[in-house]
């Protein structure tokens, strides 16, 4: 039984129920979860923020799901050292116990509804990584538009690796679709062990079809596996959009720029049927802002990585700090990341009625 109770339901609050436990290595196990109300819809490769109480108030905690719509929603999480939430959720955990999330599903490490712009996919992931990725890659191969897709999975050995039995059965029934390339670190070909320059560049020779400009890459891992990687993806002309990371990092991005307004303005904001009304001045942001009122908004990592508390400014302008979510045109659009987002120039309306 987890030692801590789920937290009151409302508006922005709901609770979900564990119906099933899978232990999936000795390190990681997976939570196969039903709503105690209502549907939980999802898109491959997204994510559940979890709202529990600790002695700091309540605290959150981001899992991405390794279920495909279609699927019960389920969670794979890995064992941390002293995990504030994901401790207790392995080792106390029992089927019927509830759990609290914030919101719905979020995130944009998602499928594109249009992939008549691509030839191929490829994802690369390391470790637990593989959770978001394993989802698109059970999305894809029941997709129509029959992408043909490459993995390239990085573990220390293969015993860690997550869902290798369920993945090697993927290939094996998808052939024609999708193809692994396992490397493992304690392996003695050196092509087949860590991914490095050098290797990534060979497999790309070996497994790139069509042209780099109609590739579109997934990467999930450690930060300098993402960055290395994504250094090795542009210098083989693959295009920045054409490159999806999903971030998932304690670490708050502190950025010294200031807004070029810093003057405090009112922020209506529009969400769950009400209406709430507060200042804004920096160097609070409009999240910050919030949370000091007890106004109770969606978010997650307060770093402008997930995209949990995207919404719509319809009205007034939002300058954000940091971003690494939205793209330029669905800023153009007005979508804005309200954890690193301060109103400047005037008053500013922010609806998520229209996002969530």
């Amino acid at each position: 039984m987890l030692p801590f109770p789920p937290v009151p339901t409302n508006g922005l609050f709901r609770n979900l129920r564990i119906s099933q436990i899978i232990e999936e290595t000795a390190a990681a196990k997976t939570f196969v979860l039903e709503p105690v109300t209502g549907n939980l819809p999802y898109l491959a490769g997204q994510f559940l923020t979890f709202v529990f109480p600790s002695l700091s108030g309540l605290s959150r905690r981001s899992y991405s799901l390794s279920s495909a719509p279609g699927e019960s929603p389920s969670i794979t999480v890995k064992r941390i050292s002293n995990g504030l939430f994901s401790r207790p959720l392995l080792e106390q955990a029992e089927p019927g116990d509830l759990l609290t999330i914030a919101g719905g599903a979020s995130g944009f490490f998602t499928l594109p509804p249009d992939r008549t712009s691509y030839d191929q996919v490829f994802f690369l992931a390391a470790g637990s990584g593989i959770t978001p990725v394993y989802s698109l890659i059970k999305s894809l191969v029941k997709d129509s538009f029959r992408l043909p897709a490459v993995l390239v999975y990085s573990n220390s050995s293969p015993e860690k690796a997550m869902f290798r039995k369920p993945l090697e059965g993927l290939a094996s029934a998808n052939s024609d679709r999708l193809k692994i390339e396992w490397l493992y670190s304690n392996h003695q070909d050196l092509w087949k062990a860590r991914l490095n320059k050098l290797v990534l560049e060979r497999l790309l020779r070996v497994n790139l079809k069509g042209s780099p400009g109609r590739t579109l890459v997934y990467l999930c891992g450690p930060f300098e596996y993402m960055r290395m990687a994504a250094i090795v993806l542009l210098s083989e002309g693959i295009p920045q959009e054409n490159i999806k990371r999903e971030v998932f990092t304690p670490d708050i991005p502190r950025s010294p720029e200031r807004p070029p307004d810093v003057a405090p303005h009112r922020v209506k904001i529009l969400i769950g049927g009400m209406v709430h009304e507060l200042t804004v001045k920096y160097p609070d942001s409009i999240l910050a802002a919030a949370r000091k009122k007890g106004i109770e908004l969606p978010y997650s990592c307060e770093a402008g990585r997930c995209g949990s508390c995207v919404a719509s400014c319809t009205m007034g302008k939002v300058w954000m700090r940091y971003n690494e979510v939205l793209t330029d045109r669905e800023v153009e659009n007005g979508r804005v990341l309200i954890c690193n987002g301060f109103p400047v120039g005037g008053d500013v309306v922010i609806d998520f009625v229209r996002t969530l």
